[in-house]
């Protein structure tokens, strides 16, 4: 059995590689990702400046997977375009990936990394866990704007990384959105943002940004992950 794949006309060797998520974020990290048996590498979502994201404990292993808040630490844009000619190195597609703080900070980002040797670009509209932020991906009025902005700085195909959503009307929205700006793939799901788990025994919150509200992974989201993937 084969389980060679294609992403945007991109071949993989395997359909399985990293998510954008805690562990990717230095060169160091991303070199075992290129070591690895996955089959590209994709980079941590990153911002316009550095971040050195929420306070800790920020991430916790739960039975059946995890919670995290850790607010986008990166090491900038700027720092990940550098890293490109190393990490093609691996013979492996690489992924970038954006996650702008407010609208204007997507273009700039997107038309750096146009111009380097990455394979795709991922639009990160869906971080739960950024104080004061909301997820651009719920204002379907500020991501079309979003998309306007990015859709033509270069050929690179661009996919978008995607909050849960619990309303049909809402993944209808963003399909038309998706169909319209020839969006060439989709990251789906994100975290399922602002869970709560409390240990049991001191009877407070497992992570400690936003009063303990984390964005939940793993297993336990996989029937919502599933119906929007649908």
């Amino acid at each position: 059995m084969t389980t060679k794949t294609s992403i945007a006309g991109i071949n993989l060797n395997s359909y399985i590689f990293n998510a954008s998520g805690p562990r990717d974020v230095t060169l160091a990290e991303l070199k075992k990702i290129g070591e690895s048996g996955s089959s590209a590498i994709m980079i941590k979502s990153c911002t316009l400046k550095p971040r050195m994201g929420n306070e800790e404990p920020r991430y916790a292993t739960l039975a059946y997977g995890s919670i995290q808040s850790m607010g986008l630490p990166n090491l900038g844009y700027r720092e990940y375009v550098n890293m490109i000619p190393v990490l093609k190195k691996y013979r492996k597609p690489v992924f970038a990936s954006v996650a702008g703080l407010r609208p204007a900070d997507f273009p700039i980002m997107v038309k750096a990394f146009q111009l380097t040797a990455v394979d795709a670009i991922e639009v990160n509209l869906s971080c739960p866990n950024i104080k004061g932020k909301p997820q651009v991906a719920y204002d379907f009025t500020a991501s079309a704007k979003v998309l306007t902005q990015i859709s033509r700085l270069g050929k690179k195909p661009l996919g978008l990384k995607l909050p849960a959503y619990c309303d049909l009307a809402q993944q209808q929205i963003m399909a038309k959105l998706i169909k319209k700006y020839n969006i060439k793939f989709v990251t789906c799901i994100n975290s399922l943002g602002n869970c709560l788990v409390i240990n049991s025994k001191t009877e407070k919150p497992v992570i400690k940004p936003k009063q303990g509200l984390g964005g939940l992974g793993g297993q336990y989201i996989k029937p919502v992950a599933l119906a929007n993937v649908r």
